[in-house]
């Protein structure tokens, strides 16, 4: 139908828009770090998770727990071309 022909972009940004919050903020909490990882998870395909495993096994997360760090993303905006 054409309602959802005019939904599937703005479903689609708002995805890509919500995988990324989740993925990238992080806070220095591993609860925290794993239920807002394990949630983005759902949102994309294995590639995330081999990012994800890759940033793991070099102890990116460890360092932002023992570091106290928080990092916040904040989306300016999403392009994605359905031409394809």
């Amino acid at each position: 139908s054409q309602d959802m022909a005019q939904n599937r972009p703005v479903e689609a940004k708002s995805h890509v828009r919500r995988f990324h919050e989740l993925f990238f903020t992080l806070s220095p909490d591993k609860g925290a770090i794993e239920s807002n990882i394990k949630r983005s998870l759902f949102l994309a395909d294995k590639t995330a998770f081999n990012y994800y495993k890759d940033l793991a096994e070099k102890g990116y997360y460890n360092r932002v727990i023992s570091g106290n760090v928080t990092q916040t993303v904040e989306i300016d905006s999403v392009k994605c071309d359905f031409d394809q």
